[in-house]
């Protein structure tokens, strides 16, 4: 029984109390297991994706000869359509708000083939426009 305790999706668990008091808490969320017998069954539906950026190949392209400095900025929009604007569903970092419209990956300084170790969360919609 731990105070000012939030779920992996930033839900309180109770209400909270005086956040100097108690240090925030975040419960970790469980991935499938292997086995079903260690399964927990569902009882919260969530509809979260994550995303990893692992590597950018940079030195094949044309119109940039040296670029640096390079990251990735993820955005999550409701269609394909050339003015659709992002959704605030990526989570954001801590200390900010909640959710927001996008997320980047930290800058890697004169890198021209950057390695990444970034995750990035996203609460999907259950609607999207066609």
């Amino acid at each position: 029984d731990r105070p000012n305790c939030v779920t992996s999706s930033y839900v309180p668990v109770k209400p909270f109390e005086d956040p100097h008091k108690y240090e925030p808490a975040i419960e970790v969320e469980e991935f499938v297991q292997e086995s079903a017998k260690y399964s927990q069954p569902y009882t919260v539906y969530k509809n979260h994706v994550y995303i990893y950026p692992k590597h950018l190949k940079y030195d094949g392209q044309k119109c940039f000869a040296k670029a640096r400095n390079l990251a990735v900025r993820i955005e999550f929009r409701s269609s394909d359509k050339e003015h659709a604007q992002p959704l605030k569903c990526i989570y954001g970092k801590a200390g900010g708000s909640v959710f927001t419209t996008a997320a980047q990956t930290a800058v890697l300084h004169h890198v021209q083939n950057p390695d990444f170790n970034d995750e990035v969360k996203i609460e999907l919609p259950t609607q999207l426009n066609e």
